[in-house]
């Protein structure tokens, strides 16, 4: 399990056991916010090469619930990270392959 603030430093590692995974035939379900294209892109590569399907599922919560569930979890997060990433948030609708967007999401 990786802890929030570390997966900057093990990207590469995380990387590396996905396409071990994914090369001994098994699925993987990746549970991240990816909300750069160069955060998720290479695991869409990595589909690709193994003729898996590729699936980007947008939970479009509105700011102002991210802000108040994220204060009510034991290890929350400054509020301008969530800020900064609703603002930086690629949505890459262009690069729809596997895309389902879920708006208005409550869940």
């Amino acid at each position: 399990c990786i802890r929030h603030g570390e997966y900057k430093e093990h990207r590469a590692e995380i990387y590396k056991l996905v396409h071990e995974v994914v090369r001994n035939g098994a699925s993987v379900i990746l549970d991240d916010c990816f909300h750069l294209r160069s955060m998720w892109r290479p695991y869409r590569n990595l589909a690709r090469l193994y003729n898996y399907r590729f699936c980007r599922i947008i939970l479009d919560v509105p700011v102002s619930e991210c802000i108040a569930r994220n204060a009510s979890r034991p290890s929350s997060v400054d509020e301008d990270v969530i800020l900064r990433m609703s603002r930086d948030f690629e949505r890459c609708e262009d690069d729809n392959e596997g895309l389902l967007i879920l708006r208005d999401c409550l869940i």
